[in-house]
């Protein structure tokens, strides 16, 4: 067998052939293979002939896990005194350390702030041997062995083929709402796979918020009706109607100009509260038209008025 051994369960087949170069026939000639036992025994080769055999060796992930090669000496005796004969074979192991890993969640897109997200974390062995002192990081939690379950033996080792699915929920926060998502990733590493390793697997995931942008303002005046010239005054209320937290809120009267607020940063339900005033004159008052005037609402979120 010349190729490297890569994976458990190959077969490795030897054959041993028994020459006897002398000028004796040999009697009880016995062939003994270190690591499969008697391969023959009791055997009669004349000068100048050969016995052949055969067996079978069935790799290990013991083997792969354990070894660099796998080596044995065969050892030929007869009842005739003869120099010690011994020869061995190797066969190197090729070890490839490697994982896989993938995350998900139980929903396309979030759409309120205190939503439950479950996330899934999965991770494969897709190397060769079985790989110890695994760990996996999350950026939003610790994951620990409770949430952990492991498709194989629940030994701490992740096994050649074997997933390791962690499970956890995750309540999204108002800071997840106004970046418009979740960003968030998951690592392993091992003492095989350092984490530094660039074979050390990672996943960024980021699940998308439904950014909702919507604001309403409230315009009063302190009276209705003018019969002599004087002041009125405007209150103009703000109230954050959306899910996204709104900053540099500005509020604009198309007759009076720029409303100042007793806030401009607002989470969703919140109010600011400004005022303006307009000096009613004759001419308003002789032209007894309504005094109209509108106001609108813009914020850093949104290059058009809300």
């Amino acid at each position: 067998h010349t190729d490297p051994i890569t994976t458990a369960n190959t077969v490795v087949t030897y054959t041993y052939v028994v020459t006897n170069t002398g000028n004796v026939t040999l009697t009880g000639v016995k062939v003994v293979d270190d690591k499969l036992g008697t391969v023959a025994d009791n055997v009669t080769i004349p000068v100048g002939q050969s016995k052949t055999y055969t067996r079978q060796y069935t790799v290990t992930q013991k083997d792969i896990d354990t070894k660099t090669s796998i080596q044995n000496i065969v050892t030929v005796t007869a009842t005739q005194p003869i120099p010690e004969t011994k020869t061995d074979e190797t066969i190197t192991i090729r070890k490839t350390p490697r994982m896989a890993v993938e995350k998900r969640a139980n929903k396309p897109i979030f759409t309120s702030v205190g939503e439950t997200i479950t996330y899934t974390v999965v991770v494969t062995n897709t190397g060769n041997v079985t790989l110890e002192n695994v760990v996996v990081t999350d950026s939003l939690v610790t994951l620990t062995d409770v949430m952990r379950t492991e498709s194989k033996t629940a030994d701490g080792k992740l096994e050649v083929g074997e997933t390791w699915t962690y499970t956890y929920t995750y309540i999204t926060k108002q800071a997840d709402m106004n970046a418009g998502a979740i960003a968030n990733s998951a690592k392993a590493y091992s003492t095989l796979i350092p984490e530094n390793d660039p074979d050390a697997p990672s996943v960024n995931y980021s699940l998308p918020g439904d950014q909702q942008l919507s604001a309403t303002v409230i315009k009063t005046a302190d009276q209705t009706e003018w019969t002599a010239p004087g002041t009125v005054t405007y209150t103009y209320k703000v109230k954050n109607t959306g899910n996204v937290t709104l900053t540099g809120v500005t509020v604009t009267d198309d007759m009076l100009g720029a409303v100042t607020l007793d806030k401009i940063e607002l989470l969703p339900g919140e109010i600011a509260t400004g005022t303006l005033t307009y000096d009613v004159t004759q001419a308003d008052i002789d032209a007894g038209a309504p005094i109209t005037n509108k106001a609108t609402v813009t914020a850093n979120q949104s290059t058009t008025a809300l």
